[in-house]
């Protein structure tokens, strides 16, 4: 005892001076030293302890465990770091037990070999750990009821979709056959509108689906040759009439160092500027509309473009400019009462130039107007590139004659529009009022192309194309006629084969168009 008295004397200050807690023992695992932090850390007094295996700050079930390493540290020591390997606990002299980190030491006397164990609790350490894991765990959590939501939401919208397509595909289609008849011109007028109303709701139902496209990251953008110029002047001409309705002028700034052929996004470019047209007119009672087009900067490969749209209307309160590109705001809460709309369009328009990397601003004065006005980056193209343009008037191509039609739809009212367009081309047809009946038909009859419905009780488009595709390999050309324009539908269409698809209403020049091209083909 007394080279212990020596040894302690030595360390004395410096052990009473640790942060942590220091034990040092035999080589029998009998406690010889111990300093203030080691009485406070487990509730026992130096008289307790000395003299005591240091088994009796230790679990029960850890006991039996640390013999065995005790014994192995003996025989062949090494230092062991601050927490390093297996969990450890120690245990207070009330019998609450905590987690703690140890370091081991071997200590040389001048009467043989200590072992030195430095101790800390690490309860705190461990709650942190353990609500970082518990706070990984619920952002996990939570994002994946954000994805189940935003899935649910997107299933939702597409079945909306359909469903609000399928009658308005009818309306709207009926209509134009209507109008193609003999009307007095008092009919013409009630047709007319009737028409304008439905067109007005599909443009609605349109803006909350490209919404939520976005949002759900799933719109895309296509880079394709283009003439700036004639697109812009084609856009203009779609608002001839709302013009002189109001009597408004439009004054047209176009840039003439701006490349003839561009690269890009022409129906994304349109979609946005007609939202900003629309608005313009909408909230411009006199005056006029300016749309410039400027270039901003160039190199070799691409063009930065400033698009302007600017009014003489009713402005934008100074308060709202900051939220007017919010999903549902409008400037004033008369102003859907006055002026109609959902107050989707700026926000649909703020996302699709973001997302092609562009900013868009706006500045305004009550009752003075306001501008809009974006940059979006082009690629220059070149000149020898062809130019994606768009549909003519029908002509009826003379090499398609007797072409056989098989019309896969279910609602009657469908079908019947589907028999006067069909008829109009010169077409034969027969209707399959779901997909198990087409299949039958395909397995006594031929039939040039089919346009299949996608959604449709029995059996739906996708599950007749793959029996089609599959069972009676056939490679007889099939356009979808979809309600529902999701990236996930038609992503599905392109998987069970499908070579094309429509979206409904029906667009006649497009439909005749398609099915010219894919028979010819």
């Amino acid at each position: 005892m007394e080279a212990i008295k020596k040894e302690d004397d030595r360390f004395k200050g410096f052990l009473e001076s640790a942060p942590d807690a220091i034990v040092i023992v035999d080589n029998d695992g009998k406690i010889q030293i111990i300093n203030f932090q080691t009485e406070q850390l487990f509730g026992y007094t130096r008289n307790e302890l000395i003299g005591k295996e240091v088994e009796v700050l230790m679990p029960p079930h850890f006991k039996n465990t640390h013999h065995k390493h005790r014994h192995n540290f003996a025989a062949e020591p090494q230092a062991r770091a601050m927490g390093k390997g297996m969990e450890l606990f120690g245990q207070h002299k009330d019998g609450s037990v905590f987690p703690v980190a140890i370091s081991i030491s071997k200590l040389e006397t001048e009467n043989g070999s200590l072992m030195a164990a430095t101790i800390r609790d690490v309860s705190y350490e461990k709650k942190i750990e353990k609500a970082l894991i518990q706070a990984k765990e619920s952002a996990e959590k939570a994002k994946q009821i954000a994805e189940d939501a935003m899935e649910a939401k997107q299933n939702f919208l597409s079945n909306m979709s359909h469903e609000i397509r399928t009658p308005m595909t009818a309306i709207i289609g009926f209509s134009k056959v209507v109008l193609k008849t003999d009307l007095t011109d008092r009919q013409k007028e009630y047709i007319s509108a009737i028409k304008t109303s439905s067109d007005a709701l599909l443009v609605l139902i349109n803006d909350i689906l490209d919404l939520a496209k976005v949002d759900a990251g799933k719109i895309t953008f296509d880079l394709l040759p283009f003439n700036l110029k004639s697109s812009i002047s084609i856009l203009l001409h779609l608002f001839d009439i709302k013009f002189q309705e109001k009597g408004l002028k439009l004054v047209k700034k176009f840039d003439k160092t701006i490349p003839e052929l561009l690269l890009g996004d022409s129906v994304r470019l349109n979609q946005i500027m007609l939202n900003l047209l629309s608005n313009a007119i909408k909230f411009t009672p006199e005056g006029e509309i300016c749309v410039s087009i400027n270039l901003k900067s160039e190199d070799d490969a691409n063009v930065n473009i400033e698009f302007m749209v600017a009014d003489t209307g009713i402005g934008i309160p100074e308060h709202m400019i900051p939220t007017i590109f919010e999903n549902f705001v409008q400037a004033t809460t008369s102003t859907a009462r006055l002026f109609g709309g959902t107050g989707l369009g700026l926000a649909i328009v703020k996302k699709l130039v973001e997302k092609q990397g562009g900013i868009i601003t706006v500045k305004s004065k009550i009752d003075q107007g306001s501008t809009f006005s974006f940059v979006l980056s082009f690629k220059k193209c070149e000149a020898e590139m062809p130019i994606i343009t768009g549909l003519t008037e029908i002509e009826l191509d003379k090499d398609i004659k007797n072409l056989k039609v098989l019309v896969v739809e279910d609602v009657a009212l469908n079908q019947l529009l589907m028999k006067i367009i069909l008829d109009d081309f010169g077409f034969e047809r027969e209707i399959a009022e779901n997909g198990k009946i087409a299949i039958e038909k395909l397995q006594t009859k031929s039939f040039d192309i089919i346009l299949m419905d996608l959604q449709m009780p029995e059996m739906n488009g996708f599950e007749a194309t793959e029996i089609i595709r599959k069972v009676l390999n056939s490679n007889i050309p099939i356009i979808a006629l979809t309600a529902d324009v999701t990236e996930t539908d038609l992503a599905q269409c392109k998987a069970v084969g499908m070579n094309d698809h429509i979206a409904k209403p029906i667009d006649e020049k497009l439909l005749y168009n398609k099915i010219v091209k894919l028979v010819k083909k």
